[in-house]
């Protein structure tokens, strides 16, 4: 019984008496804030970059079927709803 009445007590501990170590809340805001930035750029560089590699592996070739296969897919697109 004693145990348990420690661990009450323990919970009910005010805050502002622990060590800032021992507090549970939020984060303090990053020193520079441009990092994010700085990240997000890196990002869509990789990304970039694979789209890159990819098209330099297959060629431009595949880059323009896909568009020429767009094309007939609006073309027709358009045909039907030109029908009456």
């Amino acid at each position: 019984m004693r145990g348990r009445l420690q661990e009450r007590e323990l919970v009910g501990v005010d805050a502002a008496a622990l060590a800032r170590d021992e507090r549970h809340d939020a984060p303090r805001r990053p020193l520079h804030r441009d990092r994010q930035h700085e990240l997000r750029a890196i990002a869509l560089a990789r990304h970039r970059l694979a789209q890159r590699r990819l098209l330099d592996a297959r060629g431009i070739e595949i880059h323009q079927r896909v568009f020429a296969g767009a094309r007939d897919v609006a073309d027709a697109r358009v045909r039907d709803v030109a029908r009456p």
